[in-house]
């Protein structure tokens, strides 16, 4: 099997935010225009796309335009109205029963609330 590559925004942690209180930027990795390389279902490559396509100048790239990639990352959301039935409505958020999906998560708006998967 080839290598694949992943092209978009990336964000991801290189170390711990606990250990950087105040600073949690130093824990944090930002790259505009990035390129993930994987190879027999592991990562080969990552960094600015510019540096790591020339060491795969073949490889097949899906570029994931104006979405946030989270490499690493199992689950990255969490469902507040589902959080009740798990015993949030007693952590402080309040009684979230009456509240509808649409405007609870209204704040997505034209950004778009979803996941993107890239299977191996």
């Amino acid at each position: 099997m080839g290598a694949r590559g992943i092209r978009g925004t990336f964000v991801d942690f290189v170390d711990d935010p606990w250990r950087h209180v105040g600073d949690e930027q130093a824990a944090t990795r930002f790259v505009l225009d990035g390129l993930l390389v994987i190879e027999d279902g592991v990562i080969a490559a990552f960094g600015p796309y510019d540096e790591v396509v020339t060491a795969y100048p073949d490889v097949e790239v899906t570029h994931i335009a104006e979405r946030l990639i989270l490499p690493g990352f199992i689950d990255g959301h969490i469902h507040v109205i589902a959080g009740q039935r798990e015993g949030a409505g007693d952590a402080g958020f309040g009684e979230l029963g009456d509240i509808d999906q649409g405007e609870a998560f209204g704040a997505c708006g034209d950004v778009g609330c979803e996941l993107v998967g890239v299977g191996g």
